[in-house]
């Protein structure tokens, strides 16, 4: 091994650094060391196909260490990377079961904080409390199915958005750019799904079983609702 190493290339064992009494590296300047050491090769053999398939009987640290780290780094881009493209349908389920205003204000469009402000004194958008929308919301679902009415849903099918439907949107966005410091780019559609669901009401009045195709887009690295279908939500978008 290397003098300074960090870890050991055939078992992954962690190599305690030497460190003087009198002085002791900067965070960053082992950061640097750290990254020089690193042996890409052995890396790259630790996550082969081979390695990773005699996992269970051949366990190999280096191969579970990297795994690992890329689980994690798998799990906060779903956190800060704008969620997947089931996070606007999951943040409808939580409007319409918990009156959750925060999931009612992540179903809007990216650009509608900077089109508020623009319209801030023609229109009055800005001060919308999504809080009271989405109780609202919830309780329509309650008038009709009951106080202790609950929705559910199980993805069916899930298509691309072709580009004409995708160009169809964008006209939206760029309405909603020209208002909004003219921020086109960031409020292009990089992709768009056409999701079929299959969605349970249950409610002590009514139940209720159906299916409905919705459509959820990523814009400006956030997924958002673009059409609910027949949930019974209403966006206003």
């Amino acid at each position: 091994l290397n003098d300074n190493a960090t870890f050991c290339t055939q078992c992954g064992a962690t190599i305690a650094p030497q460190q003087s009494a009198q002085q002791t590296a900067s965070p960053m300047a082992n950061l640097q060391q750290a990254a020089k050491n690193i042996d890409m090769n052995a890396i790259k053999d630790a996550v082969s196909v081979e390695n990773i398939k005699n996992l269970k009987n051949k366990p190999n640290k280096l191969t579970i260490a990297v795994l690992a780290v890329l689980l994690v780094l798998v799990i906060l881009c779903m956190i800060f990377g704008g969620g997947s493209w089931k996070t606007p349908i999951n943040n409808v389920m939580d409007v319409l079961n918990d009156g959750d205003g925060k999931a009612y204000e992540e179903l809007m469009p990216p650009y509608y904080k900077d089109m508020a402000d623009a319209l801030d004194g023609i229109i009055d958008i800005s001060d919308e409390d999504f809080d009271e929308e989405a109780e609202n919301q919830r309780d329509r679902l309650t008038k009709k199915y009951g106080d202790d009415a609950e929705i559910s849903y199980e993805v069916v099918k899930k298509t691309k958005v072709d580009s004409d439907d995708i160009d169809s949107y964008n006209e939206v966005s760029d309405v909603a750019s020209i208002l909004s410091s003219k921020k086109a780019k960031k409020y292009k559609l990089t992709k768009a799904y056409k999701v079929k669901i299959k969605y349970t009401i249950e409610g002590e009045d009514a139940d209720k079983t159906d299916k409905t195709t919705v459509i959820v887009g990523k814009m400006d690295g956030t997924w958002v609702l673009l059409d609910e279908g027949d949930l019974p939500i209403s966006t206003g978008f």
